[in-house]
């Protein structure tokens, strides 16, 4: 039984030559744009705007699906937290005002 293990190496040189030539552009063309990538800015943020368009998401919706798909646990602890400070926020600002006044005045 013959088994089909892709395309058989051409007879001729120059197609041989073409085709490792094409399979050097076909690996340069996968790894370019992650280096290239890599090679921006980190303000540029070309690595999360590229997550969040394999996503379909924006970037913070993307970040948080990233998030809560590497580890549902500390996510769901994250948005616990994230609520707490929300309902602690009004007496925090206060906390803030109050002890902004007690300082002494820098000369």
């Amino acid at each position: 039984m013959d088994q089909d293990i892709g395309p058989e190496a051409p007879a001729d040189p120059a197609a041989a030559a073409f085709e490792a030539l094409r399979r050097e552009i076909a690996s340069l063309g996968a790894t370019l744009p992650a280096v290239v990538t890599r090679a921006a800015p980190e303000q540029w943020a070309w690595p999360e705007k590229s997550a969040a368009r394999v996503l379909h998401r924006d970037i913070w919706s993307a970040g948080e699906r990233m998030l809560a798909t590497a580890d549902p646990d500390r996510w769901r602890e994250l948005q616990t937290a994230g609520r707490i400070v929300g309902w602690n926020r009004a007496a925090h600002a206060q906390c803030a005002r109050t002890s902004q006044k007690a300082k002494p005045a820098k000369h």
